[in-house]
């Protein structure tokens, strides 16, 4: 899944098991064993081999290499940036990735998929397998992810461990754990603080959202008006994110980070079933209709202790997330090949 643009109604934060899933190469954690030149040359048979036919036809790699390069050779080559990049870091480090940690970044997958998607360990195979289906994520390219993630996070770990160290010898440890301790409660409000449903409209002009929520407002019934306001948002709004399933946005907290923050307002502040005012979002305008509230309530002391391992590994997972991100902004690769250049300036922006 590659990463998106924020969206007007709401900044996107992929969790790792998907925002990761489009660095794929892997990160070599040794130098590959040199080969004798006899392995090294491809033999003749290799060299005259087609990648497929088509009846007697042969189709040549020469044929399909401009076309497979204006796909995907743009975030290809920003992976392979990404790995070079990766396994200088980890050398500098002094880190080596296991078999071990290879595996159990495959385990946390699949136990972060079952927590995420409410399933089993079977479900969140299957989920998995899905979305390996659809990423294009063969055995070689998953197991180059999961080498990828255990890189970053072991990078990520010593990192952590250095500011902490620094921390400390500032005497400035107190504040960062203090400051740790509040981003939690604040994400024990997310976990059980209570739930909104609610949907969102965006606009891109304040005229047209203010028009817009006249005509729902005057709508007779709370029925009535959910109705025009789904039928709204399906036809007008220009959040990708929400606006096929009729604005549909939550259940979510008011307390989740990635709202943007008028929209969050509005779910705090906004009765059930009326139209909030015209909310000034990013360079848009957005309306809000506020479904219903779930009460918070107080977790148990098991449940605190879950939320707090799901806090430590999203808190790794954005530095994580930070750091590929760091070393992707490193120097860009010189290109030769024009239909790789164009694929690399027109790619996703992470």
């Amino acid at each position: 899944m590659h990463p998106r643009p924020n969206t007007p109604a709401r900044r996107i934060a992929l969790p790792l098991t998907l925002s990761l899933l489009i660095l794929t190469p892997a990160c070599q954690t040794s130098p590959s064993p040199p080969s004798d030149s006899s392995t090294a040359q491809p033999t003749p048979a290799a060299t005259l081999l087609p990648l497929a036919t088509l009846g007697p036809d042969p189709i040549w790699p020469k044929d399909a290499a401009p076309a497979l390069a204006e796909i995907g050779g743009g975030l290809m080559l920003e992976e392979l940036v990404l790995d070079r990049s990766l396994a200088l870091a980890l050398r500098r480090a002094s880190l080596t990735i296991t078999r071990a940690d290879v595996d159990r970044e495959r385990a946390l997958l699949i136990d972060t998929i079952a927590a995420e998607s409410g399933t089993d360990g079977n479900g969140a195979a299957r989920a998995l397998a899905a979305i390996r289906a659809q990423r294009g994520l063969g055995p070689a390219r998953f197991e180059s992810l999961l080498t990828r993630n255990a890189g970053l996070r072991a990078l990520a770990k010593r990192e952590a461990e250095t500011r902490r160290a620094a921390n400390s010898a500032r005497t400035t440890e107190g504040a960062e754990a203090a400051a740790t301790e509040d981003a939690f409660r604040t994400f024990l409000d997310q976990e059980f603080g209570g739930q909104v449903r609610a949907r969102v409209i965006v606009l891109p002009t304040a005229d047209a959202a203010t028009r817009l929520r006249e005509r729902i407002a005057t709508e007779p019934s709370q029925s009535a008006r959910r109705v025009a306001f789904a039928e709204a948002a399906f036809e007008e709004s220009i959040d990708p994110s929400t606006a096929s399933r009729g604005g549909l946005l939550g259940p979510v907290s008011p307390s989740d980070p990635t709202l943007s923050p008028a929209i969050a307002a509005a779910l705090r502040g906004v009765e059930p079933m009326r139209v909030s005012g015209v909310l000034s979002l990013e360079r848009t305008f957005g309306l809000v209709l506020v479904e219903s509230r779930e009460s918070g309530r107080t977790p148990t002391q098991e449940e605190a202790k879950t939320a707090r391992e799901r806090f430590t590994l999203r808190r790794e997972r954005e530095a994580m997330d930070a750091l590929a991100r760091r070393l992707i902004a490193g120097p860009n690769p010189t290109i030769f090949d024009e239909h790789l250049n164009w694929s690399w300036e027109n790619r996703p922006r992470r």
